[in-house]
């Protein structure tokens, strides 16, 4: 749970430090950015995919995302994003530099920004929740995993009212980006392992987030940003104890509220 909020923390140090930066480098066509999901028809990768149930999945989604995200687009922050935290894109080490020791790890840095592009500045924080869904405690923990890096990045840059609402839509649109494209570039290179490494989880982590409905995912992210997060102006507010952020009655308790009777084990 540590490492997820200090990852949350990390992709918001890096809005931080890029924000008013800008470069027409950056304005660019490209497949990954989910901003640009409908007007680069990135659904035509859907017949690739071999589960019916996924696809379905991804085509509920972009429905929402046409009718809930796209016309509200141009009221979405802008800002030059990383646009692809992923696990193997992260730092970590422990407290120690003995080789032998083990003990907590912690981030130390974010690599790759060959993906970076000026996008809706809450594009940053989908991707990485997307992918924290894929991590290895993603996979046990999944609602732990997106509150965690949720409340890490939002101590540092809160999302506003209509960003929570299309949070939950972007994040499965990144996934379904992994599991369409991952699918097309099997199709014509089937060898590559690499393109199979987040191919069964995505697909899972798809399935998790269509389980339940938009609002049900809204409400819990901003129950978790107004309950564990600092004010706009503050970095660690003196009223939220760190300790805090990391305890499971909290979220499960969330979790109960907001899912209730929807809620299964995932």
């Amino acid at each position: 749970m540590r490492l997820m909020v200090e990852l949350g923390t990390a992709v918001g140090i890096v809005w931080r430090c890029l924000n008013g930066f800008n470069h027409d480098a950056f304005r660019r066509r490209h497949l990954w950015d989910l901003a640009q999901f409908h007007s680069l028809n990135t659904i035509q990768y859907l017949s690739y995919v071999d589960d019916s149930d996924v696809r379905a999945c991804i085509q509920r989604n972009y429905e929402s995302y046409q009718q809930l995200v796209l016309p509200v687009s141009n009221l979405l922050p802008t800002a030059v994003i990383m646009a692809d935290c992923n696990d193997a894109n992260v730092i970590v080490a422990t407290d120690t530099y003995q080789v032998e020791a083990v003990g907590p790890l912690r981030i130390t840095g974010l690599i790759d920004f060959s993906d970076a592009v000026d996008t809706w500045s809450c594009n940053e924080i989908a991707i990485t929740m997307a992918y924290g869904l894929l991590s290895s405690y993603g996979r046990q923990h999944r609602y732990k995993a997106l509150a965690g890096i949720l409340v890490g990045y939002s101590r540092i840059r809160r999302l506003d009212d209509l960003e929570l609402q299309c949070l939950p839509i972007l994040i499965v649109i990144r996934l379904s980006m992994s599991v369409m494209i991952g699918a097309y570039s099997l199709s014509k290179d089937p060898s590559n392992e690499y393109l199979k490494l987040h191919s069964v989880p995505a697909r899972e982590a798809i399935q998790f987030m269509c389980a339940f409905n938009i609002d049900a995912h809204t409400r819990f992210f901003q129950q978790i940003q107004n309950r564990l997060s600092a004010p706009a102006t503050v970095v660690a507010d003196a009223t939220i104890d760190d300790e805090m952020l990391y305890d499971d009655s909290i979220y499960n308790a969330l979790v109960n509220q907001i899912y209730g009777t929807m809620l299964h084990r995932s």
